[in-house]
């Protein structure tokens, strides 16, 4: 499982280690794309932003997070995320007991614009 790449909606995800103990993932998100709205009840993780910048939705607030930044979502913590420059690259170092822990209230998705007529 280590280096796999997986596809996703928003852009894909590179496992770099998965063990019992802990988990490391690159994310890397594509603008025009917001992740599902979901929470995990077990998942203890933390972002690290590489490079470029997002958004961080969480219940009662939107956090901007550019390089360097790090974020720490404890389990129940209901987040999506989109990428506001061309690429976002994020590492995902987490905790987790349970294999399936990922909760969806909504689905990933490309973001569409209005456009307004003159």
């Amino acid at each position: 499982m280590l280096g796999k790449k997986i596809g996703k909606v928003w852009g894909h995800e590179e496992v770099l280690i998965d063990t019992d103990k802990y988990s490391a993932k690159l994310l890397v998100i594509e603008e025009g794309f917001v992740s599902s709205i979901h929470y995990h009840k077990y998942k203890d993780e933390t972002f690290y932003v590489l490079e470029g910048k997002l958004e961080l939705k969480l219940d009662d607030r939107t956090v901007i997070m550019a390089q360097g930044d790090i974020y720490r979502l404890t389990p129940n913590m209901h987040h999506s995320f989109k990428a506001t420059t061309t690429q976002c690259k994020i590492l995902e170092i987490s905790y987790c007991p349970v294999p399936e822990d990922n909760y969806r209230l909504t689905a990933s998705k490309k973001i569409e614009h209005n456009i307004k007529e003159a």
